[in-house]
């Protein structure tokens, strides 16, 4: 989960996970399956 925090806080916005990534890591942690994808507001 830290290392879930510290890539939402990167100071290049472009580098940071959209949401729907974040979820994705918290809920899958092992990172066994991908988002599907792309999710744009």
């Amino acid at each position: 989960m830290f290392k879930v925090a510290m890539m939402c806080v990167e100071d290049v916005s472009s580098e940071r996970p959209s949401m729907r990534e974040v979820v994705h890591m918290l809920v899958d942690p092992s990172g066994s399956t991908a988002p599907t994808q792309s999710l744009n507001l």
